[in-house]
């Protein structure tokens, strides 16, 4: 069920790109399309706060954490560990 509703996710989100002639960033990081004739809001509503659109990241997370929860041993090396943990601890 996961993976079909990434699926549709994903098409929903390509499909949303190429009927407005969005651009792949946001509005000041990329090229406009001279064809693009939308407003900001409209953007920001159907490519920054639509569900089906942010819902990609919850459901890779929540099929990670159940693929790791099935996995009967998983060993951390403590050098990688450290390396991690001080990368994001910088933030």
């Amino acid at each position: 069920m996961a993976a079909i509703t990434l699926i549709i996710s994903t098409s929903a989100n390509i499909a949303t790109i190429f009927i407005y002639r969005f651009p792949p960033s946001d509005w000041n990081l990329a090229p406009m399309d001279p064809l693009m004739d939308v407003p900001k809001n409209l953007y920001t509503f159907l490519i920054y706060d639509a569900p089906w659109i942010r819902c990609q990241i919850f459901i890779i997370g929540m099929m990670t954490g159940y693929f790791l929860s099935k996995k009967s041993k998983l060993e951390i090396p403590k050098v990688e560990f450290y390396v991690v943990v001080s990368l994001y601890g910088r933030g």
